[in-house]
C-alpha cells in the first residue's frame, strides 16, 4: 500500500529505534524487526529521488520546524505529473540559509551599534567627571582664560591660545602641526601618515587652507571625502592633501515644441549583411509564426475600369468617430497593422475616391472600401 514518503520516514525511524535488550526476549525483538521490514517493502521501495527526500526530511532538526513542515507539505501534495524533487527541497533550504545569514548580519550590526553607544556614553560620563584646573568647573579638562580669545575656549589653555594676548600668539600653523602629530600618534599611524585635523578651538587667526580641512585618511589608496556642506574632496594618498572636486553643471533642458508622429524609413539591403548570423534565427522564427503574408486587397492595381465621376460611394463626412458596435461593424476589429480602415473622413490627411472594393475580415465579415489615402494614427 502506497502511503507516501512521510509515512515511510516514520516507519524507517521506528525501525531504526528498535534495540535488543536483555530484559526482552530476543526472538520477540527480531520478529518486530521483520514485521516492520515487511511493512516497508509492502509500501514499495522508494526511488533514488524519493529516498533522498526521505533522508533530507529526516535530517531536518527541531530548530527548523517551518522548513520541515513546508517540505513535508510539498511532498504530500506532489503527484506523478508534478513531482517534488530533491532539487526543489535544496532551493527551499538555500532560501532559508539566506534568511539566516541576513538575520546574523542584523544581529551583528545591532551588537556593534550597542557597543559604540556604550563606549561613547562611558566616555561622556568620564569627561563630565573631570574638573577643569583653570576654572574649576566639571565637564572639561582645560579652558582658555584669555579675554581676547574669540574661538572656542574649551579645549586649550591660555598658554596654548593663538589669539591676541595668548601664550602662542600668531603661531597657529605650528600649533596646528603639533595637533596633527598628536592626532596621528593617538591613532598609531605616526605623524607622517596623518592628515592635519581642523583647528576648532585655538581662537581667531587665519583659517587653515581647504586642502587640509579633512579627517584622517584611511589605508585605502586615495579616496573621496565629503564636507559638511556637501562638497566633495579627493584625498591624496601620499601628501594627504584634499582637493576640491567641482561638479560640472548639467544644463537644464529647454522646453521645445516638436512634431511627434510615426514614420517609416526604407531599410537598405546593406543592413542585412551587417546582421550577425546568430540573429537571423529571431527573424526566421517571426516569419514562421506570422502565417501567410497576404492581403485580400491590391491597392496598386485596377482590375475593373471605373468611371470615377459616376461613383455613388463616397467617404462619410462627420466631425467625430462613430461609436462602433462590434456585432454590427466587426471590420474595426479585423484591421491589421499594415492597413487601417476608418469610416470618418476627418481621420485622413488626404483621401481619394476609388471604385468599391471588398475587404474581407475574420469570420467571413467584409466591408466596402470607397477611398484610399493617408490616415492619421493617434
Amino acid at each position: 500500500q502506497q502511503l507516501g514518503p512521510i509515512a515511510l520516514i516514520h516507519l524507517i525511524q521506528k525501525l531504526m529505534l528498535i534495540r535488543c535488550r536483555k530484559a526482552d526476549r530476543l526472538v520477540t525483538t527480531s520478529m518486530e524487526i521483520a514485521d516492520a521490514m515487511d511493512r516497508v517493502y509492502a509500501m514499495g521501495l522508494p526511488s533514488k529521488e524519493t529516498f533522498c527526500l526521505i533522508v533530507m526530511l529526516n535530517g531536518l532538526s527541531d530548530e527548523l520546524p517551518g522548513v520541515r513542515d513546508h517540505i513535508a507539505d510539498c511532498i504530500t501534495r506532489s503527484s506523478p505529473r508534478d513531482p517534488y524533487t530533491p532539487a526543489l527541497a535544496r532551493l527551499r533550504l538555500d532560501t532559508e540559509q539566506q534568511l539566516l545569514d541576513v538575520a546574523k548580519q542584523t544581529l551583528s550590526s545591532i551588537a556593534l551599534a550597542a557597543t559604540v553607544a556604550c563606549t561613547s556614553s562611558s566616555r561622556d560620563v568620564g569627561s563630565r567627571a573631570v574638573s577643569c584646573g583653570n576654572c574649576g568647573q566639571s565637564g572639561h579638562a582645560k579652558c582658555c582664560l584669555n579675554p581676547h580669545c574669540t574661538g572656542r575656549r574649551v579645549g586649550h589653555t591660555t598658554d596654548e591660545c593663538v589669539s591676541h594676548g595668548g601664550g602662542r600668539e600668531g603661531q597657529h600653523e605650528a600649533v596646528f602641526a603639533e595637533q596633527a602629530a598628536a592626532h596621528a600618534a593617538r591613532r598609531g599611524k605616526g605623524a607622517a601618515s596623518a592628515a592635519p585635523p581642523a583647528l576648532p578651538s585655538l581662537g581667531d587667526g587665519p583659517t587653515p587652507p581647504s586642502s587640509t580641512r579633512v579627517s584622517a585618511p584611511t589605508p585605502r589608496t586615495g579616496n573621496i571625502r565629503y564636507a559638511a556642506g556637501g562638497r566633495a574632496f579627493f584625498v591624496d594618498p601620499v601628501t594627504h592633501n584634499a582637493y576640491l572636486l567641482h561638479d560640472v553643471p548639467v544644463p537644464a533642458p529647454t522646453g521645445t515644441t516638436e512634431f511627434a508622429g510615426l514614420a517609416s524609413d526604407p531599410i537598405p539591403l546593406s543592413v542585412l549583411s551587417a546582421i550577425a548570423s546568430s540573429d537571423f534565427d529571431e527573424y526566421d522564427t517571426l516569419f514562421l509564426d506570422s502565417g501567410r503574408l497576404e492581403t485580400s486587397v491590391n491597392w496598386s492595381s485596377v482590375t475593373v475600369p471605373t468611371d470615377v465621376a459616376a461613383l455613388t460611394y463616397r467617404a462619410p463626412s462627420q466631425h467625430a468617430p462613430t461609436i462602433v458596435d462590434p456585432s454590427i461593424m466587426p471590420f474595426y476589429l479585423d484591421s491589421g497593422a499594415s492597413v487601417h480602415i476608418s469610416n470618418c473622413e476627418s481621420d485622413f490627411f488626404h483621401l481619394c475616391p476609388i471604385s468599391p472594393r471588398v475587404v474581407h475580415g475574420v469570420g467571413g465579415s467584409s466591408v466596402q472600401a470607397v477611398g484610399l489615402g493617408t490616415i492619421k494614427l493617434v
